[in-house]
C-alpha cells in the first residue's frame, strides 16, 4: 500500500475521532462558538436517542430540585423567569415548562440553531411562554 494512502487514512480517522471526542465528552466548547455550533448542527437529529438513558429521570434530577427551590424563595411562581442557558435540543426546558406547578416564563439560548429547531417542535403546546435566543454563552 502506497504510503500516502496510509497517511491520510491516518488524518482521516484521526479527524473523526477528535470530532466524536469533541462531540461526546467535551461539547465542542474549548473550540469557540463557531465550531461549537457546527458540531451540535451536525448532531441534533440525533441528540436526543443518544441521550435518552440519562433523560429518563429528568423530571427527579432537573426539574424537581428547582421546582422545590423556586416554591421555597418565589411566592409569585408565575412572575418566574429562567434562563436556560446552552439549551440545546430543549431537555431542561420542556420538563420543567410541562410540570404544572411552574407557571413561569424561559428564554432558552443555544448557539445552535438545528438545536434549538427540535427544542420549539418539543415545547410546541407551550411556545407562548418561552422565547428562544440563537447565541453563544459566552
Amino acid at each position: 500500500m502506497n504510503a500516502s494512502v496510509v497517511i491520510i487514512a491516518i488524518v482521516i480517522l484521526a479527524i473523526v475521532i477528535f470530532i466524536d471526542r469533541e462531540i461526546y465528552y467535551f461539547d465542542g466548547a474549548h473550540l469557540g462558538p463557531r465550531a461549537q455550533g457546527w458540531l451540535y448542527n451536525a448532531w441534533a437529529k440525533k441528540y436526543d436517542s443518544d441521550k435518552r438513558k440519562t433523560q429518563a429521570n429528568d423530571r427527579e434530577v432537573l426539574a424537581q430540585p428547582l421546582l422545590e427551590r423556586l416554591a421555597a424563595v418565589h411566592p409569585a411562581p408565575a412572575d418566574v423567569l429562567v434562563l436556560d442557558v446552552a439549551a440545546g435540543t430543549g431537555r431542561f426546558s420542556s420538563i420543567l415548562i410541562q410540570q404544572p406547578e411552574f407557571r413561569g416564563r424561559i428564554i432558552a439560548g443555544d448557539v445552535s440553531l438545528e438545536m434549538l429547531g427540535r427544542a420549539a417542535v418539543k415545547v410546541a403546546p407551550f411556545l407562548e411562554r418561552i422565547d428562544f435566543l440563537n447565541r453563544p454563552a459566552f
